[in-house]
Parts: C-alpha cells; sequence; structure tokens
C-alpha cells in the first residue's frame, strides 16, 4: 500500500496544484492564499523527498524536524512518519481549499443577487416609460391631461352703466344740467363752476405724477439651483429621482441644469438620453430629436449610443419624418450588431410601426 501511495504521489501534487491554477479567479478573493501555495510547496519537496528515499535508498533529512518528532513518537519507521505527515498536510489543504470556496460560492451569490435586482430596477424603468410613450400616440402633453386647447379671442365686455352725463344747456346759464337720467333735473351747473373743477383735475394730476415717478424695470431674477451639494453621481442621482416619480417637469430643469454643469464628463451622455426621454415623453418630439442627436453626436461610441440612436429615430417618426427615421433605424442595426435584446426587439416594433423595408 505504501509503494502505491509514492507511486501516486507526484500524480496528486500535480493535480491539486493544476486545480488550484485553473481557479485564480476564486483564489484571489482570498486572504490565505499565499499560505495553501506556500504549504504545496512543502508538499511537493516533501514528496520528492519519498521518491528519493524509496526508489533511490537516499536517507531522509537527519534535520527535518518532523522526522525525528515522527521517530520519537514511535509513529513507525521514517517512510511512515514521511506518509503521516503527508496525510495531514493533504487533510488540511482540503480543508482550506473547502472554506475558500464555500466563500466564493457566497461572494458569487452575492454578486448575482445585486445583479438580478438592477437588472429588474432597469427593466421596470425602461417598461414604465415605454408604455407612457405608447399612451401619448404622439399627441402632446396637454392633451394628456384632458385640457383642449382653445384659441384665444378678445374679450368681451360687458354693458356699463351710462353715467348721468351733459344733456342740454341751461337757458340762463349756460352751462350744462346735469339730469338723474329719470327726466328729472336736479340742478345747472356754471361754466365758471367747471372751469375751477377742471384746474383743480390738472393740478391734482400734475401733483400724482411728481409723487409717483416711473418705476425702473425690475431686473429677472436668477433661479434659484435645483441639485444638492455633492458628487456629480450624488447630483445625477437626485435628477434621476424625479423620473422615478413621473415628474417630468423637475426632471427637466434638473437633467438641464446637470448637463450645464457636467458636460465635459461621460456620466453627461446618460443625464442626455433621460432628457430626451423626458420630452418624447410630454410629446416635444422636436426637443427631443435635438437632444438625442446631441447625445449621438457626443459619445457615438458610447455604450448608450444604441438607445440614443432608436430614441432619435422614435422622435423623427413623432414628427412625421419616415424616411429620416428609418435611416436612423438602419444606421442602429448596422453600426451596432451587439445591442442589447431589449434593443433589438424596440427595433423590430419600430421599424414596423414606420413602414421601413
Amino acid at each position: 500500500m505504501n509503494n502505491k501511495l509514492f507511486t501516486l504521489a507526484p500524480f496528486f501534487t500535480v493535480l491539486v496544484v493544476s486545480g488550484l491554477a485553473g481557479t485564480p479567479s476564486a483564489f484571489a478573493q482570498d486572504k490565505n492564499i499565499q499560505d495553501v501555495l506556500n504549504k504545496l510547496g512543502r508538499l511537493e519537496r516533501d514528496v520528492q523527498t519519498l521518491n528519493r528515499q524509496v526508489y533511490k535508498g537516499s536517507p531522509p533529512p537527519s534535520t527535518s524536524g518532523a522526522s525525528k518528532g515522527a521517530t520519537v513518537g514511535g509513529s513507525g519507521s521514517g517512510p511512515n512518519a514521511y506518509i503521516n505527515r503527508i496525510n495531514d498536510r493533504l487533510d488540511q489543504l482540503e480543508e482550506e481549499i473547502r472554506n475558500s470556496t464555500s466563500n466564493v460560492e457566497n461572494n458569487n451569490h452575492i454578486l448575482n443577487q445585486i445583479s438580478t435586482r438592477l437588472d429588474k430596477l432597469v427593466s421596470d424603468i425602461d417598461y414604465r416609460l415605454t408604455n407612457l410613450e405608447a399612451r401619448t400616440g404622439g399627441r402632446p402633453a396637454g392633451s394628456l391631461q384632458g385640457q383642449s386647447q382653445q384659441p384665444l379671442g378678445p374679450p368681451k365686455l360687458s354693458a356699463a352703466p351710462r353715467a348721468a352725463g351733459v344733456q342740454r344747456v341751461g337757458p340762463q346759464t349756460g352751462g350744462p344740467v346735469v339730469s338723474s337720467g329719470k327726466g328729472k333735473i336736479l340742478g345747472s351747473v356754471s361754466e365758471t363752476e367747471v372751469s375751477s373743477v377742471q384746474g383743480q383735475a390738472t393740478v391734482n394730476t400734475g401733483s400724482e405724477v411728481t409723487a409717483n415717478p416711473a418705476q425702473a424695470v425690475p431686473q429677472p431674477v436668477k433661479p434659484k439651483p435645483m441639485l444638492p451639494e455633492g458628487t456629480p453621481k450624488d447630483q445625477y442621482r437626485f435628477a434621476y429621482s424625479f423620473l422615478r416619480k413621473n415628474d417630468y417637469e423637475n426632471a427637466e430643469k434638473a437633467l438641464k441644469e446637470f448637463i450645464g454643469r457636467y458636460n465635459d464628463q461621460p456620466i453627461a451622455t446618460n443625464a442626455i438620453y433621460w432628457l430626451g426621454r423626458t420630452y418624447y415623453v410630454k410629446g416635444d418630439f422636436r426637443s427631443a430629436a435635438d437632444t438625442f442627436l446631441q447625445g449621438y453626436q457626443k459619445d457615438p461610441k458610447g455604450l448608450k449610443a444604441p438607445d440614443i440612436l432608436l430614441r432619435l429615430g422614435m422622435s423623427l417618426n413623432g414628427m412625421n419624418k419616415i424616411k429620416e427615421a428609418c435611416a436612423a433605424y438602419q444606421k442602429l442595426a448596422k453600426d451596432y450588431p451587439d445591442a442589447s435584446a431589449s434593443t433589438k426587439k424596440l427595433l423590430t416594433m419600430e421599424k414596423g410601426r414606420s413602414g421601413c423595408k
């Protein structure tokens, strides 16, 4: 049995080393990987020593502490002591490998859960926005809220009551006669009294003009920033949170402010994409097309480029520019064959909707 173990020991060592070398990504996460490799090295040296002793007749090293301990302990002859030592090492290595594998599997499970939740969140948002866009059907945002746009006309003037006016000249004073409107004369006013009243009115008007000078034109007030203090990622999440609430007015303002601040950073492409989606949902297809075109020209090789190009075609279709929309769809299919499955599926639907060949 001992000879069989000596014969298989080198192959077993090679098998263990090969198995460990085949999974570098798993053991890279274990902090004790260096200890495991050191123990494997010692195990390989022990096997080589056994080979020399058994097959070549070489004696075991006299200075080996493990060999001395095995001999003193009465565990048997020299080869048996080496066999016991190797068996103990193998048991330790198996236990450490099991622990490392368990840790790697737990980490992979946690990462899979996080990835699944993130995919569900993105799919849910895309599903909600797609359904909302489908319900608009190309109508402006005002029609979604049941607001009928009526043409504005001149205001109707209500009939004003006729004031008691001057009806005729008095026979003696030459002044106007004030009537109550019921055929009864209340009295007459002389021209002198009328002139004095007009003079007082002129004086009062002048004093009022002097007392109330023309006010200066008010200066436009700078709008208060919407984005909070923090890093660009924090501010992007804040702007994106309005989309989750279907608050497209505030989403538009926050995204515009974010793009104005961080247009030179890669994350601005995502903000441009969602700003275009906001315009599209509101039925402003021209602004949506301009925004998507800006995003595509900014980063044609980015991760968002296929989705931006798809939404550009949808916006052009909303403007009844079918030829341009089909050209955008064709470019998407040609330049981005590795686009996501959801993008390809929506592309097929939109091409059929536009009647593209």
